[in-house]
């Protein structure tokens, strides 16, 4: 029998072999058919002039291929899809678009498939979604192509990064964050391809760009000096003029602004609005009338024609304009007339008829800072009219119309965190609220209602940003939020400021309708992620406490103790003060015309507080006597008979100890003799209620003295040593950590663990105010790492802490911010959430540091208020016969002084609370016994520069 294995195996591997080349060779043809298939759509995608019925062609072929080669060649399958997606979003089939894009990135996720086109389906989604104005998911995978371009660092260019990193930064300056687009505009120049075939025209957009963003940041040399440089092509020429007329406009250059004016083409679109209307600002400017009227009413007609049945911004500021001239040429009535056209014009919830009622919702205006600017000056041209009529009725309505203006700046304020924003308060900060106390002081006098205006105006001015953060730890501690929180309010506060400009671009009446709901969408869930229902601060700022009461006044007064007196000044123009207090049973409002003496003697008296030599005599006595008229005598309060002031000062105030001040003279009765003083940002602050988590060791002060002893390290730091420090705090109640232990990481190890925090160290208040800090052991070389900046202490949670005293040179002391302060150490441990600091505000006295600090301990233990403990501890030292007369000088003690809440007297209030208790007692003892007795494409030849909005 004949062996035929081998020959079978033969057979076999020959057939074998033979159906592989088949295949192969099978295989082969399909791809060529199919590389045929994508070379004939690569042709009609690639055409200079595609239309309908080419890119059709085009759409099916990239389909087909796709189709055909997802299971084998499936990076072209994904190319195919990523250019089917295009075709799709330069027809505005955005939907469709989308759904080839994610089919490509799930080929490429799946299989990992190379970088590169995930790169252009993340690039061309974000492109999508943009253009569908989809704004949050454009910049969702705008920010994802750019992490796979960073990952891709190194290795071949990834096409289209310029386009990539100018989408971001048109993004951000339409959220007028125009800091970070001017970053992601100059990325887009870094990656840019000089000698590609449209390198120019992207360098000089993107350039234009980057000068649009220092235009809106007032930057206008830095603009001007690149737009001088550019060559733009045609397409180019008049937006690049346009902005280099504003920036000469803005110099004051009014010519040079007039001769490139003249030379636009005109444009049917807003920024030939923009255009038209600075023209007329300049003829304004120069006092030519005419010129300047028929500038205004071409720039109301072109809007008109644009957008006839449409509200926004350009239309309102023309109307603004046109008032703001009518007024300077005393046509007062004319002047109000132009103004509430504005009003209409800047707001959508009006009805078609001219209404001159501001929206109810700051929300449903064409823009914030628009209707802002609109209602701020017809309050002042009300104001006008009383001044000059004496119409009361004229003045009421001024009054309101200041209180709209600052809602409006409050809904700014709340609203939007952005480049705008912080630019709008720089400007108008402080002239809104001066204007409107003097219009409500002049009505306060007919009308006493008008004193609850009066404190609207004080408390919107007064730490709305130090009331917000405490507001946001309170959420923060409550509901347990993390980081994740707070970068989503700016997210959606971002995209509220990208659809209001999107709004106020687009003349299509239908498309003004989807970006209001849109932005309504955002603006609700940004109500809800902040916990904030109402409207205005007016509802909520004075309602902090447990009272019904809805007259904020009266619910100020029944949140006071019956011993307190606010006294709330506002520092006005630089001749007048206005001082209004309150205490349980009266207020009185004052304004305080201020003269030259009055400067000198307080520049003066801080002279002599602040930069007193040692040996030298005090010589302030004259200037505090003077100051005390002025502002206790004056007002009436000298004849105020409560035992504690709360003082809430403004401007120059801050830097006054009104402890020192003096009724007498050379008699040296400072007030610090009958009146326990402390000091705050803001009556809100003041009453403001708070959750306070108990801390670990609830009776324990902890004590920070890392300067008591000297040692070479001490030394090489040039810091002095503070040999009494250890004696301010009493051992037998205070974890003491002294020397080298009282570093900075122990503080941070220690500080949530304690109610009371006595740092008794060195501390810097520099002039620039991220450099304040305070000292803790200078150990060997890191003397500088072993500080605490301003920065960090606004990082910490100290919500627990009932107390900080800082008895540490010039640690309540720092740069002043409209409205908010002393940017201080202070100010920051108060940010922080802590109860109440006491600081210095000028250099301790090692020796009186120490007495005034024993003293303070002693009397909190004994159940006084820190105000009141503070108070007698200076008392004592002024009547010792034992210290050292010059001691005894307002230098020395004035400079410690308590910001923060009002405390409850332990010592007044414990009998009451014993009875409460006995009482409570027995009715628990009564109840229970009678309980118990009853049992889409990127379009390259598609402009993205941006115009001036």
């Amino acid at each position: 029998m004949l062996n035929t294995t081998p020959t079978i195996k033969k057979l076999i591997l020959l057939v074998g072999i033979g159906v592989l080349l088949i295949s192969v060779s099978a295989q082969r043809k399909s791809s060529e058919r199919h590389k045929k298939w994508y070379r004939q759509a690569l042709h009609f995608y690639n055409l200079d002039e595609p239309d309908t019925q080419t890119d059709s062609i085009a759409y099916a072929l990239f389909l087909k291929t796709a189709d055909a080669t997802s299971a084998l060649e499936k990076d072209l399958a994904s190319d195919c899809l990523i250019k089917a997606g295009n075709i799709q979003q330069g027809q505005s089939k955005f939907e469709q678009a989308n759904l080839h894009y994610h089919q490509a990135l799930t080929l490429v996720n799946k299989y990992d498939l190379e970088d590169q086109l995930r790169f252009e389906a993340l690039l061309y989604l974000g492109s999508s979604h943009y253009f569908n104005n989809i704004i949050d998911s454009a910049q969702f995978y705008f920010e994802n192509a750019s992490a796979v371009a960073d990952s891709y660092r190194g290795k071949k260019q990834l096409p289209e990064l310029d386009r990539l990193y100018n989408s971001l930064g048109a993004i951000y300056f339409e959220s007028a964050n125009y800091t970070q687009a001017k970053n992601y505009f100059e990325r887009a120049l870094d990656v840019s391809t000089p000698g590609s075939e449209d390198y120019a025209d992207m360098y000089i957009g993107i350039q234009s760009n980057i000068a649009s963003c220092l235009v809106k940041l007032n930057r206008y040399e830095e603009a001007l000096n690149i737009l001088l440089a550019l060559k733009p092509a045609e397409h180019q020429k008049n937006l690049i003029r346009q902005n280099t007329a504003h920036c000469y406009f803005k110099l004051g250059n009014l010519d040079a602004a007039l001769a490139i004016y003249s030379t636009l083409i005109p444009t049917e679109n807003y920024s030939g609005v923009i255009a038209i209307a600075d023209m007329g600002r300049v003829y304004m400017k120069k006092g030519d009338w005419k010129k300047a009227e028929a500038a205004f009413d071409s720039a109301i007609r072109k809007n008109n024609r644009i957008a006839p049945d449409i509200r926004n911004k350009e239309g309102a500021n023309a109307y603004l304009y046109r008032s703001e001239l009518a007024a300077m040429q005393g046509l007062n009535e004319e002047a109000m007339s132009w103004i509430n056209a504005a009003i209409h014009a800047a707001s959508f919830s009006n009805a078609e008829k001219q209404n001159d009622i501001p929206p109810a919702d700051v929300s449903l205006s064409v823009s914030p800072v628009t209707l802002f600017s609109i209602l701020h000056f017809k309050a002042w041209l009300l104001w006008k009219r009383y001044t000059s009529l004496k119409d009361k009725a004229a003045l009421l309505q001024a009054v309101e119309t200041y209180k709209q203006a600052i809602e409006t700046a409050d809904y700014i304020k709340l609203n939007f965190d952005n480049d705008e924003a912080r630019l709008f308060f720089t400007d108008n900060n402080k002239t809104i609220y001066t204007e409107a106390l003097e219009a409500a002081y002049e009505a306060a006098k007919f009308n006493k209602d008008t004193i609850n205006d009066i404190l609207y105006i004080f408390e919107n001015y007064k730490g709305r940003v130090l009331q917000q953060q405490l507001e946001n730890n309170q959420i923060r501690n409550k509901d347990g939020a993390v980081d994740s929180v707070y970068k989503k309010e700016h997210a959606l506060k971002q995209l509220i400021a990208f659809y209001l400009s999107r709004i106020n671009q687009t003349n299509s009446k239908a498309e003004v309708e989807n970006l209001l709901q849109k932005k309504r969408s955002v603006e609700i869930e940004l109500s809800r992620l902040q916990k904030r229902k109402p409207k205005s601060i007016y509802t909520q700022a004075f309602l902090t406490g447990e009272t019904n009461n809805t007259n904020p006044l009266e619910a100020i007064q029944d949140q006071l103790p019956a011993n307190t007196t606010v006294v709330h000044f506002f520092e006005g123009s630089d001749s007048v003060l206005f001082c209004l207090w309150i205490n349980k049973g009266d207020h009185k409002i004052n304004r305080i015309v201020t003269n030259r003496k009055f400067q000198t003697n307080l520049d003066h008296l801080n002279a002599q507080l602040y930069e007193q030599q040692e040996g030298e005599r005090y010589a302030g006595h004259e200037a505090a006597a003077s100051i005390y008229q002025i502002l206790i005598s004056a007002t009436d309060l000298d004849e105020d008979k409560n035992d504690h002031w709360v003082i809430i000062p403004d401007g120059k105030l801050y830097r006054l100890p009104f402890e020192a001040l003096e009724n007498g003279g050379d008699e040296k009765n400072y007030l610090i003799r009958t009146k326990e003083i402390s000091y705050h940002f803001s009556i809100s602050l003041l009453l403001q209620k708070k959750d306070v988590p108990d801390p670990v060791h609830s009776e324990t002060i902890l004590g920070f003295t890392p300067f008591d002893q000297p040692d070479e390290n001490i030394r090489r730091s040039g810091l002095s040593v503070l040999p009494e420090s250890a004696q301010e705090i009493d051992t037998t109640k205070a974890l003491l950590i002294k020397g080298s232990d009282a570093n900075k990481k122990r503080f941070l190890e220690e500080y949530a663990r304690h109610p009371t925090i006595h740092l008794a160290t060195h501390a810097s208040a520099d002039t620039a105010t991220n450099m304040h800090w305070i000292q803790f052991y200078p150990s060997g070389d890191e003397v500088i790492n072993n500080r605490i900046y301003l920065p960090e202490i606004y990082q910490l949670n100290m919500n627990h802490a009932q107390l900080i005293i800082l008895s540490a040179c010039e640690s309540g002391t720092g740069q002043q911010a409209a409205g908010e302060g002393l940017i201080s150490l202070s100010r920051a441990f108060l940010y922080a959430g802590t109860g109440g600091v006491i600081s210095t505000s000028w250099k301790s006295e090692d020796k009186v540091s120490a007495y005034l600090m024993q003293k303070l301990h002693l009397h909190i233990r004994e159940g006084l208020t820190v105000t009141k403990a503070l108070q007698k501890a200076k008392q004592e030292l002024l009547a010792d016969e034992t210290m050292d007369e010059r001691f005894k000088q307002p230098s020395y003690w004035a400079n410690f002084i308590y910001f923060g809440r009002i405390q409850s007297d332990v010592k007044k209030t414990s009998s009451t609370i014993l009875i409460a208790l006995i009482l409570l007692g027995v009715g628990s003892l009564i109840i229970g016994l009678k309980f118990f007795s009853q049992s889409r494409r990127f379009n390259r030849n598609k402009s993205q520069e941006l115009t001036r909005s």
